[in-house]
């Protein structure tokens, strides 16, 4: 016999071996039942269903197009909302066989407003859209999935320009079913 042939044959022995110790310890480690008292202390990402999973989008605030960032249309904003220095979203896409990025993207130029109401002074809209990249997905399911921008970016933006450390400024959300949200942040 080679050492070619010797080399090869303690190779797959080594990773037969791997393999089967690897699965005795998964099998093991599944089976254990906990007793009264006893609490989970991690948790799989395979025992979390897609609905439950919470992705976290890029924010791009300057110069650049929806098509930067990825320009596959399909995909559907079902809600939107703030919630402190985020702004969470579900989306529902075309796809299911790959990862799918989605991009929060401004200009970063603020737009004036008329107050509609005397404590609405010193307000400003910011335009967002949302970039979709599909990562060539050929597959036709349609996921939705929660993704959470960090409006930090924003804020800080705001803060710098108007020099102020307390604000509100409209968002205005492309193709959102409420396309307008109110970002309030103080110190």
């Amino acid at each position: 016999m080679s050492i070619h042939m010797k080399l090869k044959n303690i190779i797959g022995s080594v990773l037969c071996m791997f393999s089967c110790l690897t699965l005795g310890c998964k099998g093991a480690e599944d089976s254990k039942t906990l007793e009264p008292g006893e609490m989970i202390i991690s948790i799989s990402a395979d025992a979390v269903s897609q609905e439950e999973r919470i992705y976290t989008g890029a924010v791009f605030i300057g110069d650049a197009t929806d098509e930067d960032f990825g320009d596959d249309p399909y995909f559907s904003l079902e809600t939107a909302a703030i919630t402190s220095d985020t702004l969470p979203v579900r989306i529902t896409f075309g796809g299911g066989c790959r990862n799918h990025e989605f991009t929060l993207v401004t200009s970063g130029h603020f737009l004036d407003i008329e107050p509609l109401e005397a404590d609405m002074k010193n307000v400003v809209a910011l335009n967002l859209s949302i970039a979709h990249n599909a990562n060539a997905d050929p597959c036709e399911a349609a996921p939705t999935e929660q993704w959470n921008f960090d409006l930090t970016p924003i804020k800080v933006l705001y803060q710098r320009v108007y020099q102020r450390k307390a604000g509100t400024i409209i968002l205005r959300l492309k193709d959102a079913r409420v396309a307008e949200r109110v970002y309030k942040f103080a110190m």
